[in-house]
């Protein structure tokens, strides 16, 4: 039955086109035959066709911080990239029979309900904290196991949420193979239990999980799914990774570790220079700005107010707060090697930072929703956004590489409308808006003038669709009943 609503009210889906854009508007869709593929290896593998397929997509910030250590609000939509699982019950035994079309990087897994996490094996880890969040406390003996062979189309290492979108596919596989009927929160409460189990990726929060789960096409949400917002038409977005190197010793003390203990510094200055005696339990702007009965917009005045625009040294801000930095990091991973791996700390423009983009998230809000504008007015608009945005990241974060500079200026030539850094801390990729009707074109001249040069010395493949894609807001995760489809 299309559009009826399963665990943590997913829905089961009977045609492709209520999940993609477009979908037989072209000759050999790609998403299309990315079925096909998933389906023949599976019957190849197994010996049958699969009985289902679950989808999830991977998650794009457009604007915000990360909010599981900044707490405001993202601008996030999802993508057409995805995670896709074909499975079918296991009718010979329980075991979770688990395989990937990369065999490389996700080599044949078989798993029982007692499994354990496995040191230095990422993936399976991740693939078996979802299958432990979704049966937890059930009853042994009246659990199925499950033949699986998933496809992942989501670009790693591009802040886009794959192995949270893997985790989440497992889980829905097992609550649907089982008829296991629990919500999302306990299903959250279950993947934090194990979280601290195992050191995996994820860092799945409730705004997230419901993006993840319940967005709907051309649309985008700031917070959870509750505060949607309809994305204009006439423009797409293309993502493209710039290939920036991070070595391991640099990324665990600066760049994102940096920030996040340099906000935290922040709130302890602010609190300090107002007076505020009991500073226990604040460790976010978000909790100042409560504090003060303030709306974000109040934020920026009062963070220039208390902090001053300067490189403070560690004595500095020590002398200020009144104790050693460590003692109010002690909470922060890789807090020790940021105070070690640095000599200047930058409070101040990272809070502005912070404010400026949860400001940000709520004005693409109210752009979108403004019945007085035509489409063309509103991206004007958010082009201006994505510039002050770009901005913002250049002066007060400091995260633009060389690579990524490069990958702007590219963009920029070949007729991107506006373009921003996104990544862990250091420019990881670029987002750019372009007209629709230019997108495969101007991905076509990044793939040529970017990744082909061989002027760029870049560590790449042969699938440079890892690389560079353009994706419209999609829908959230789904269950496909594929009987009805021509290709199955």
């Amino acid at each position: 039955m299309e559009g009826k609503k399963l665990a943590m009210g997913i829905q089961l889906l009977e045609h492709l086109t209520a999940i993609y854009h477009n979908i037989y508007n072209e000759e050999d869709n790609e998403h299309v035959t990315d079925y096909e593929n998933l389906s023949s290896r599976f019957s190849k593998k197994y010996g049958s066709q699969p009985e289902f397929f679950i989808r999830v997509p991977g998650l794009l910030y457009l604007f915000g911080e990360d909010p599981v250590y900044a707490q405001y609000d993202q601008c996030n939509i999802a993508i057409e990239q995805d995670i896709v699982i074909a499975y079918s019950k296991n009718k010979s035994n329980k075991d979770i029979i688990v395989n990937s079309l990369s065999s490389t990087s996700f080599p044949e897994k078989i798993f029982n309900f007692e499994s354990n996490f496995i040191d230095q094996d990422e993936l399976g880890n991740v693939a078996l904290l979802g299958i432990k969040s979704a049966i937890e406390d059930q009853k042994q003996e009246s659990l199925c196991g499950v033949k699986c062979m998933f496809s992942n189309k989501i670009p790693v290492k591009q802040t886009l949420h794959s192995k949270n979108a893997l985790a989440i596919g497992m889980c829905i596989m097992m609550l649907h193979a089982n008829k296991i009927n629990i919500d999302c929160k306990t299903v959250l409460n279950n993947f934090q239990k194990y979280k601290k189990v195992v050191n995996v990726p994820p860092s799945l929060n409730e705004q997230y999980q419901k993006m993840i789960l319940f967005a709907q096409k051309n649309e985008g949400y700031v917070g959870d799914t509750s505060q949607s917002l309809q994305i204009p038409k006439g423009f797409t977005f293309i993502l493209a990774n710039s290939l920036t190197p991070e070595p391991k010793m640099l990324v665990a003390a600066k760049r994102k570790n940096k920030r996040i203990c340099e906000q935290r510094l922040a709130v302890h200055i602010m609190l300090s220079n107002m007076e505020i005696q009991n500073r226990e339990g604040y460790s976010t702007l978000l909790d100042i700005q409560k504090l003060l009965d303030f709306k974000v917009e109040d934020m920026p005045s009062y963070i220039h107010k208390y902090i001053e625009n300067k490189a403070f040294k560690k004595e500095e801000i020590e002398a200020i707060i009144g104790t050693d930095m460590i003692n109010i990091m002690q909470d922060i991973p890789y807090s020790n090697q940021v105070i070690e791996g640095n000599t200047e700390f930058f409070p101040y423009k990272r809070a502005i930072h912070i404010v400026n983009e949860a400001i940000k998230a709520q004005k693409m809000k109210q752009i979108c929703s403004d019945q007085s504008l035509n489409d063309q007015q509103k991206w004007e608009q958010i082009f201006q956004l994505f510039n002050e945005s770009q901005q913002s990241i250049i002066e007060n974060l400091e995260a633009q590489s060389e690579e990524c500079s490069k990958l702007i200026k590219l963009m920029k030539e070949l007729g991107c409308k506006s373009t921003k850094v996104i990544g862990d801390g250091w420019g990881g990729s670029v987002i750019g808006i372009v007209e629709e009707s230019k997108a495969d074109k101007i991905i076509e001249f990044i793939m040529d003038g970017y990744y082909s040069n061989k002027d760029n010395k870049l560590m790449v493949s042969d699938d440079l669709n890892n690389y560079v894609f353009k994706s419209l807001p999609s829908r959230g995760a789904c269950i496909l009943n594929p009987e009805y489809e021509i290709w199955f």
